[in-house]
């Protein structure tokens, strides 16, 4: 019988084993971890209804949950979601392909899922009408394809899809001295991650677009390389341009890369600060990112718009209800965040541009209770029209 292991209180172990779950491939026979995913979608009830306090969710967002390998799923929560607020549907069962996944993405129009699905070694792709234990539309896996331990998907202009894998390249001690950077010596065999990219409407063992092949020409890649500082990419975030962000759970920081990048490319912008980050969202006027750091259960608000960033806030304490904050996602003037270890998710309203004092604030609402069927939640993402 497969028992669900909860992480212990220490902040540290905490932020350690979290990653441990993100980064590291896990075998059936280990304790996995399943997910599920959450939409709200914001329509005129809602706003006739919740809008003098937001005593409701504003916007569409998808969620993750993080349980037992069996219980994999994701789940549709309609606009107005709050309190103990029953999924509108959910996604569940031996058809679904569902194993640990992690990342989310969902398409400007709340059209289409997609899902990093960990331990399955692949992309799931679902439509939004998906319910029970529904097969998925596409299955992006394979060889060919190079995903490893996905952790981390988004969404490209005109749907492209954007897969981080943390395991996607490996320095090898028997192939020469590295370059210079981060492929020192000192960390050879250290996995450094690529992200992949793949058309809209792909399905199967399919190649990247820009494919760069890393590891001596092994594994197939569209960023990767000792160049691209990908140190176990986990979240990824995309803006409009096409630009990605990517958090490096390995090293603390995150990198963003030029729509288009490919092969061994620098990062457009590097900004650290962070201990242990997992899941990176941007602000909606492209100024800001903001980051969930497992390390000291916090939200850090970071300027986006030079070289080396600048830390703007921490929002962070037990008012903000964060415990193992797993997922994140900005839009409009809203921030979300899933709460891995308390099986809920929040909203903070930034219409006054509160958000970047940081501080121990309370969110303005909170979906949890048994009602949500929430389990570990992992990974959240909102529809950015």
């Amino acid at each position: 019988m497969m028992t669900q292991v909860r992480v212990g209180i220490s902040l540290a172990h905490r932020a350690a084993l979290r990653i441990a779950e993100i980064v590291r491939p896990l075998s059936v026979a280990a304790v996995v971890f399943s997910a599920a995913f959450l939409a709200v979608t914001a329509s005129n009830s809602y706003a006739a209804k919740c809008d003098k306090d937001d005593s409701c969710t504003e916007d569409t967002v998808v969620l993750g949950n993080n349980g037992a390998i069996l219980g994999s799923s994701y789940e549709v929560f309609a606009a107005g979601a709050r309190k103990n607020t029953k999924a509108t549907h959910e996604v569940k069962g031996n058809q679904t392909g569902l194993a640990s996944p992690s990342g989310v993405a969902i398409t400007p129009d709340a059209q289409t899922i997609a899902i990093a699905n960990q331990l399955g070694g692949n992309v799931l792709v679902f439509g939004s009408g998906a319910t029970g234990n529904s097969a998925p539309s596409a299955r992006i896996g394979g060889p060919t394809t190079g995903l490893e331990n996905p952790a981390g998907v988004a969404f490209l202009p005109g749907n492209d899809i954007a897969v981080a894998s943390t395991l996607g390249a490996v320095v090898d001690p028997g192939g020469g001295p590295p370059p210079t950077g981060i492929c020192d010596p000192a960390v050879v065999g250290f996995s450094l991650g690529v992200i992949s990219e793949f058309a809209a409407g792909s399905n199967g063992d399919v190649t990247p677009l820009n494919n760069s092949p890393v590891n001596g020409g092994t594994r197939n890649a569209t960023i990767g390389g000792c160049a691209t500082f990908l140190l176990g990419p986990t979240g990824l975030a995309s803006e409009p341009s096409g630009k990605l962000w990517a958090a490096n759970s390995f090293g603390g920081f995150i990198t963003s890369y030029a729509a288009g990048a490919s092969g061994d490319a620098f990062p457009d912008n590097i900004i650290a600060g962070a201990i242990a980050p997992a899941f990176v969202a941007v602000g909606a006027a492209g100024t800001e990112i903001y980051v969930t750091d497992l390390g000291d259960n916090s939200v850090k608000i970071f300027d986006a718009t030079t070289f080396g960033g600048k830390l703007l806030g921490v929002i962070s304490g037990k008012r903000t209800k964060f415990n193992s904050p797993m997922g994140i996602d900005f839009v409009g003037d809203d921030l979300y965040v899933a709460n891995n270890e308390a099986n809920n998710f929040v909203m903070f309203d930034d219409d006054a541009g509160e958000l970047d004092l940081g501080g121990n604030i309370r969110p303005n609402v909170i979906v949890r209770g048994k009602h949500t069927n929430m389990n570990l939640p992992t990974g959240l993402a909102v529809p950015h029209p």
